[in-house]
């Protein structure tokens, strides 16, 4: 098994929402993500959003 983190980073002066991973080796998008400050869903300025995945 090969585990791996995906960060997603956002550097811009504005909050990002609907920010959605697919991962084309699972076939489908990635769920049960981590976000670095507030659990919003909500991709804020210089907030990350960590993923988690394995195969």
């Amino acid at each position: 098994m090969i585990s791996y983190k995906i960060f997603i980073n956002n550097t811009r002066n504005v909050d990002v929402t609907g920010v959605a991973v697919n991962d084309p080796l699972l076939g489908s998008v990635l769920t049960g993500k981590t976000e670095s400050t507030e659990d919003n869903d909500t991709l804020s300025v210089y907030e990350s959003f960590i993923h988690i995945g394995s195969i």
